[in-house]
């Protein structure tokens, strides 16, 4: 997944003083080191580290299950994004929202490790980890969106947890339509430049994530592994 450190809808002229600079690190390391002990609580595993963000693999464990790991950690990630970015706008007496937006996708690919100067990275080859990159660039305004493929074939008491759908939009009024999917190409317009990556994934059907009832009390565990991505917008 990703993350990023910008700050939506802000002018480019304000990052040139000194003292935005100094601003701006010291929010981007608060951003760092915020997600990380999320991460760990829910098992996520680091992995590859791109340009603007990173990426976390949830993978099976004795007694809990991935899916409900990557849900949990991520809605407990906006949360927290939540509480920092009203801390900075109490700080600096601004309006702006910060957010980290998620994209979820879960499936069976290939694993494996490789050395750094730091240790060894978890890396996983396929379609999964792609996935869930490019949804997290759709994704919005700090919004959670998983695709299909990770809540199918999940136990019905697992099922039932998780609050997800659609919003419509019919005539100006916004309309949430419950266990709904709908495909890429119907959610974003895809002729527009920035979004030009997403024609890969036109077809794929996704869903926007609300809520996990008793997000702590986790059923038992699959054989599957879920990767989960973050920007900012």
């Amino acid at each position: 997944g990703k993350k990023d450190f910008r700050t939506p809808s802000q002018p480019e002229g304000q990052f040139i003083s000194a003292q935005t600079g100094q601003f701006i690190s010291a929010q981007t390391g608060q951003f760092i080191s915020a997600p990380t002990p999320i991460f760990h609580r829910h098992h996520g595993t680091h992995g590859k580290q791109g340009s603007n963000g990173n990426v976390y693999h949830f993978l099976p464990q004795p007694d809990c299950d991935y899916m409900m790991n990557a849900l949990a950690c991520a809605l407990e990630i906006r949360d927290r994004m939540k509480t920092i970015s009203k801390e900075w706008q109490i700080k600096k007496n601004w309006d702006h929202e910060l957010y980290l937006s998620i994209g979820l996708d879960g499936g069976r690919e290939w694993l494996g490790t490789f050395e750094t100067l730091t240790g060894a990275d978890v890396t996983v080859l396929g379609d999964t980890v792609n996935h869930a990159e490019k949804i997290s660039d759709f994704s919005k305004s700090g919004e959670i969106w998983a695709t299909k493929k990770l809540l199918s074939n999940r136990p019905d008491k697992t099922y039932r947890r998780v609050k997800y759908g659609i919003f419509r939009i019919t005539r100006n009024i916004h309309t949430f339509v419950a266990r709904s999917f709908q495909q890429m190409s119907d959610l974003a317009d895809l002729q527009l430049e920035q979004n030009v990556e997403l024609k890969n994934i036109a077809d794929l059907p996704i869903t926007q994530i609300i809520e996990v009832a008793d997000a702590n009390t986790l059923p038992p565990v699959t054989r599957n592994v879920a990767s989960l991505g973050l920007a900012d917008w």
